[in-house]
């Protein structure tokens, strides 16, 4: 496990005695004190990133037409000049056909456009340029930022939330209508939206200025209906935030519907806030009160009285009345595939519904088709790029849906602490419904008993949340 050649490595592993089996790659030993110490604090996933030496080339003489093997009497090309770009007016126009909801901000579209227009144009070179630095991508990407902004300017405040308008693509739509995992990646975009709007943080700002980052533990969605077949239609994104305490900054959102109506789905998600440093969460209250002070002011909130904690998941949601009673166990392995991932090279939590579904196809599900009602993920530690997991599925039929437990396991691991995640899925028609006994089921104090069960074959148990006495094992 070690790194040989580094006697730093032995040092900064004694601060984590529970650590066992993390691999270092073999650059290991160059790396300073504090460099293993964030890489064995973050589970292996954040690693140093070292510039690399630029290799120096020798400059070659430029040939003729003659020296390159041409004929002295071929045509030579002159170099392109790029042509002018019309993007500012083409903003203008686009801007000026937006419908602005009463409400927002002065600095509409049109005005982000204006203010584009009013920017010194790129003068075009007369010589040959790289694409990526022509005139002309160069106006793309001004326009891109300006509509971004624009986006973000969009977003507007009603009582304690904010609100958006977001539109559904070819990409948010599957057979039965909205797919889950377009409903994640909404919610999503709009909670970055909202932190933009609310205190003009985002992820660069929170590291560079605050030395800290956004970390999303768990999360649940319900889903009420799958309208929204179309695409191009419009739903309104409501975000409220809570800032209760350090290092919590728990979020409820819903999808509803721009012609009004009932939501057409809700999720919760409960973030905390990290040190980048050391990716554990921040205790310094002083800290999180820098971030949370300018987010409060933007929508009212009063400071919290130092009473206030942060509901359980499992205090949400409605008990059923009785455990999870899951009649069969199914066994597959799955790769988490670089696409599952976000920029961190980490699973991206929105994937996790699309992981789910291939697991379902993996082991042959009766439901495999179904559309995803509801789920709810424990992302317990962190998983990257080419992590290989066995995935064991706990699974019940009740009330014309099926309902599935997840478990995925590192593989030759024993107990709890193979376990990496833990996720409850609902599939079949509309309402998706989580109960507390659900979400208890995932618990990381559930571990040991369902990877006991199904990896050991230890004999089922039985408590208020989960009743294995009647479930049966795969062949």
């Amino acid at each position: 496990m070690a790194a040989a050649g580094n006697p730093l490595v032995a040092k900064v592993l004694g601060r984590y005695p529970d650590v066992n089996g993390l691999e270092f790659p073999p650059d290991t030993v160059d790396w300073t004190e504090m460099e293993i110490d964030l890489f064995i604090g973050s589970g292996g996933f954040l690693k140093p990133k070292r510039k690399k030496a630029v290799p120096v080339v020798a400059a070659t003489p430029s040939l003729s037409p003659s020296t390159a093997g041409y004929s002295s009497s071929a045509p030579v090309l002159a170099p392109v000049t790029p042509p002018a770009s019309a993007l500012q007016t083409a903003a203008a126009s686009t801007a000026k056909v937006l419908a602005v909801p009463n409400g927002v901000s002065s600095a509409t579209p049109a005005a982000s456009a204006a203010a584009t227009a009013a920017e010194p144009a790129v003068a075009a070179s007369t010589s040959a340029v790289p694409p990526w630095q022509s005139p002309v991508v160069a106006d793309i990407v001004r326009v891109q930022r300006k509509f971004l902004q624009a986006e973000v300017e969009l977003m507007q405040t009603e009582g304690k939330q904010w609100v958006v308008p977001l539109t559904t693509f070819m990409e948010d739509v599957g057979p039965r209508g909205l797919r889950m995992v377009a409903a994640l990646n909404k919610c999503e975009r709009s909670r970055s939206a909202a932190l933009m709007k609310g205190a003009n943080f985002d992820l660069r700002v929170l590291k560079e200025t605050y030395g800290t980052g956004i970390l999303l533990r768990e999360f649940a969605l319900e889903v009420a209906s799958l309208e929204h077949s179309d695409i191009m239609s419009v739903l309104w994104c409501e975000t409220c935030i809570e800032l209760p305490c350090s290092p919590f900054i728990p979020m409820t959102q819903a999808l509803v519907p721009a012609s009004g109506g009932t939501a057409v789905c809700t999720g919760r998600f409960n973030l905390v806030l990290v040190d980048m440093q050391t990716m554990s969460v921040v205790n310094d209250t002083n800290v999180y009160e820098r971030v949370a002070v300018p987010l409060r002011q933007s929508l009212g909130i009063p400071k919290p009285s130092g009473k206030e904690g942060v509901p359980k998941f499992p205090r949400i949601y409605p008990s059923r009345g009785r455990p999870f009673a899951p009649q069969q166990l199914m066994k597959t392995n799955v790769t988490l595939l670089p696409s599952d991932c976000d920029m961190y090279r980490v699973i991206f939590h929105p994937e996790v519904a699309s992981i789910c579904e291939r697991v379902n196809f993996s082991c042959g599900l009766g439901f495999r088709e179904e559309p995803g009602v509801a789920i709810y993920a424990n992302l317990s530690k962190p998983a990257s790029a080419g992590t290989c997991f066995e995935v064991f599925v706990f699974i019940e039929h009740a009330d014309g849906q099926a309902r599935a437990l997840y478990l995925f396991a590192n593989k030759g691991g024993s107990g709890a602490a193979a376990v990496t995640m833990a996720v409850f899925g609902v599939y079949g028609p509309p309402p998706g419904r989580l109960a507390s006994e659900d979400v208890s089921a995932c618990a990381a104090t559930k571990f040991a008993l369902l990877h006991g069960f199904a990896a050991l074959g230890k004999a089922g148990g039985t408590d208020k949340d989960i009743d294995l006495s009647k479930c049966s094992r795969s062949s």
